[in-house]
Formats: C-alpha cells, sequence, structure tokens
C-alpha cells in the first residue's frame, strides 16, 4: 500500500502541471472579462490529487486578489469554478495615516 507522503511526492508534477494549466485557462478568461462559471475537467493528475490542485489555485488567486469558488464533481475529475473580485474591507481603529 502506498503513503500519502509517496502519492503526494509521486503525484507532484502532475499536480503542478495542472495547477498552471487551470491558472492559464482563468487568466485568461479574467483577461476576457470573464467571471462567469466554468468546468475543468482534469487532464493530467488522479482524482485523489484534484484537491492539491484546488488548493494550490486557490491560495495563488487569493494572494492576488481573487476570490475562488469551487464544486468538485462527484468523482473527483471536474471542478466547477467561478473567480472574481475578493472583497476588502477596511479595518476599524487603523487610521494612522
Amino acid at each position: 500500500m502506498i503513503t500519502a507522503n509517496e502519492f503526494i511526492s509521486n503525484s507532484t508534477p502532475d499536480i503542478e502541471k495542472e495547477s498552471k494549466n487551470l491558472l492559464d485557462a482563468i487568466a485568461t478568461d479574467l483577461n476576457q472579462g470573464g467571471f462567469s462559471t466554468n468546468t475543468w475537467v482534469w487532464d493530467h493528475i488522479s482524482p485523489g490529487a484534484s484537491l492539491h490542485v484546488i488548493v494550490s489555485v486557490k491560495d495563488a488567486l487569493s494572494a492576488s486578489g481573487w476570490s475562488f469558488d469551487y464544486e468538485l464533481s462527484e468523482t473527483h475529475n471536474a471542478v466547477r469554478y467561478k473567480v472574481s473580485p475578493e472583497e476588502v474591507s477596511a479595518v476599524e481603529g487603523l487610521n494612522w495615516l
């Protein structure tokens, strides 16, 4: 039986490739002004690695000020997602400027 660490280690190149492909597709969509719901079907990863791709993409978009809402398919071979600007609110009491 394969351990979780072995699975992730073996899947890392595919996770990185799929994360890049999905981020490229999202960037293309955003450059065309789209905020619609889209579907992405995994090309290069096993279903068990799909959550790692989602976390990677969600973290990258969040760091850039975008919200990534998603719904993973029952078989984990596809994801429906919507990207939108992340809402930012002022923090009370930080009027130091």
